[in-house]
């Protein structure tokens, strides 16, 4: 799913990994603003990943501003609320 390719046997956790993903994706306006995210299973099983490790990831990029929350969901964020 977006074009994100995870590397097993890579030193950086594969949260990490998907987390930049992610924000490439979303920096580069493959995802854009007020879509929603897929929810963590989904993703997670279409990736061959825990679902921790997406929870973990938009965790992340919520804290950065790239994601907010609307109710259960994620969504990319309308707007950046932190600098690039």
């Amino acid at each position: 799913m977006f074009g994100i390719v995870l590397d097993h046997a890579s030193r950086r956790s594969l949260a990490l990994q998907l987390a930049d993903g992610l924000r490439r994706a979303v920096v580069a306006g493959e995802l854009a603003p007020g879509a929603r995210l897929p929810p963590s299973r989904q993703l997670a099983a279409e990736l061959g990943i825990a679902r921790r490790l997406v929870t973990d990831a938009y965790e992340q990029l919520t804290g950065e501003g790239y994601f907010e929350r609307v109710g259960k969901r994620s969504r990319i964020a309308a707007r950046r609320s932190v600098a690039q």
